[in-house]
């Protein structure tokens, strides 16, 4: 199902495999690997980062079964590279991606080394100011990347609250994704501007199982700008749930929201 499948790859990697998309790619690790290991092709290089044994039990048997070699992530890497995203992930993942550029023929290791110390990711742990405020844009929507979203805010901001700014697209699942996130002072729901979007109050519904405090809002913008309005100088403004979420905030922030 992968639309990568298009192209002839050099090289190929399968970075992590998580819970996500159940109702297409299955409701087991394994399934789901067996899934993204469709991207795997025959003599082709696949670089697999740090996944469940049983997701790399059924990587393994596709890549036995087209003759696809599989790389772990090169070890020579720790310590050398400088990440420039935020969060302990980075690290994982920018060694993923070296590995998978010596793998695809690179060889000059300056390059690969200034291309992660330059590498941006609009909505990955981005950190803005607005009216005095920090606002954090993470597009995390399944519960590794909450959980790894959330341990890098108490490494990055221990010991401060956050009014979050949420909601999900439908075929996720909520509460295994909220469960992961510290509880907000406020959870400001919103609309997303896309067809998959889950209504405010369906949400709230979800959110309020977990004894949270929510207020649906009538859209991103104006869940923000409530967000930022009612914090305080030691409060976090997350903003996360949906790639697509974050999108809105990100252009409304750009829009004109002053700095």
């Amino acid at each position: 199902l992968d639309a990568t499948n298009v192209i002839q790859p050099a090289a190929c990697a399968i970075v992590s495999i998580g819970l996500d998309h159940v109702r297409i790619l299955g409701e087991t690790l394994g399934e789901i690997a067996w899934e993204k290991a469709g991207i795997l092709k025959a003599g082709v290089p696949c670089v697999v980062g740090e996944v469940a044994p049983e997701a790399m039990d059924a990587i393994q048997a596709v890549a036995q079964r087209v003759g696809a070699p599989l790389l772990p992530i090169d070890e020579g890497f720790e310590g050398t590279l400088s990440p420039s995203l935020g969060g302990r992930w980075q690290a994982h993942n920018a060694a993923l991606a070296a590995t998978c550029a010596l793998a695809a023929g690179a060889a000059d290791m300056e390059a690969i080394q200034r291309g992660v110390a330059r590498a941006a990711a609009p909505g990955r742990f981005q950190i803005e100011m607005v009216n005095g405020r920090t606002v954090v844009l993470d597009g995390a929507h399944n519960a590794p990347a909450a959980a790894a979203l959330s341990e890098t805010l108490t490494e990055q901001f221990p010991n401060r609250k956050t009014r979050l700014v949420t909601n999900m697209l439908d075929g996720h699942e909520p509460l295994a994704f909220y469960r992961e996130l510290p509880q907000p002072r406020v959870a400001y729901i919103a609309p997303i501007d896309f067809f998959r979007g889950v209504s405010p109050a369906e949400t709230a519904v979800r959110l309020r199982e977990l004894g949270w405090e929510v207020r649906p809002v009538e859209s991103a913008s104006a869940a923000l700008r409530m967000a930022i309005d009612e914090a305080s100088e030691e409060d976090i403004v997350l903003v996360t749930g949906s790639n697509y979420l974050v999108g809105e905030a990100i252009a409304a922030i750009r829009a004109g929201m002053s700095t």
